[in-house]
């Protein structure tokens, strides 16, 4: 038979397609087999865990018109002034208290068509860190009785917040390696080593921070009312912070 430059060509690409279909159910094959091989297990672990608050953080503000700009930022200061001078009544020192800069601008009104000044508004806003919550609502006393007209917030934390999360991340692992301990135990198989781990942030609850401030801004407006002896019975009582965390840890099975 006489052989051609064509018919030699088409003899090597069957011959080519030929081997690779030899090739793939081998690959194939030992793919297979190392999927069998590797037995997992996956479990979500997850930790609570409920503290009382140990520091609060109290934040309100001056604010007030007047003729000219100077008086305005005068008025406000002499607030901001009154608080520092009698801190030490309430167990606080400077460094208990941060001081924001004036805000200061000129306000205005449409009269008859007309724009016209009103005069300057000055504004300041302070934050104050009570560590001792038994005297929070001394606190609060002088706040309002220094000239402060708003409380925007009373926020309640935990100091050592940092320790309790550590605290909550490693009951989460604890958690997770436990339900997996108690799952493989009954199936004749042990944990190997982990293969993957996925973790969540911490969940910081804190549910009563704008009551309280709404309670303060009540009191506010009660004592503003019926004068500076008028007590709502509102002492600002704490509740729980609820730390949360969760993680989830794959396993190979022994």
């Amino acid at each position: 038979m006489k052989i051609t430059a064509k018919s030699l060509f088409w003899n090597m690409v069957l011959a080519l397609g030929v081997t690779g279909l030899t090739l793939s159910p081998g690959a194939m094959a030992g793919t297979g087999e190392e999927c069998v091989k590797i037995r997992t297990i996956s479990l979500t672990g997850g930790a609570v865990l409920k503290m009382m608050p140990d520091q609060a953080l109290v934040s309100a503000q001056i604010t007030l018109l007047d003729k000219t700009a100077k008086k305005a930022r005068d008025r406000a200061d002499e607030v901001v002034n009154a608080l520092f001078k009698n801190l030490a009544a309430v167990g606080l020192t400077d460094k208990d208290v941060r001081a924001d800069s004036i805000y200061l601008y000129e306000e205005y009104a449409w009269e008859k068509d007309k724009r016209v000044s009103k005069g300057f508004r000055a504004s300041r806003s302070i934050t104050v860190t009570v560590n001792d919550l038994t005297r929070l609502s001394e606190t609060m006393d002088l706040i309002m009785k220094s000239g402060f007209n708003n409380v925007s917030g009373i926020h309640y934390r935990v100091r050592d917040s940092k320790a309790v999360k550590a605290k909550v991340r490693e009951e989460a692992v604890k958690d997770a390696l436990s339900k997996a301990e108690s799952i493989v135990g009954g199936l004749n198989a042990k944990l190997g080593k982990v293969l993957t781990i996925s973790y969540g942030t911490v969940d910081y609850d804190n549910p009563q921070t704008f009551r309280a401030a709404k309670s303060a801004r009540m009191e506010m407006a009660g004592a503003a009312a019926n004068g500076p002896g008028f007590d709502s019975g509102d002492r600002y009582q704490a509740e729980e912070i609820s730390f949360a965390d969760r993680v989830d840890i794959t396993w190979e099975l022994e």
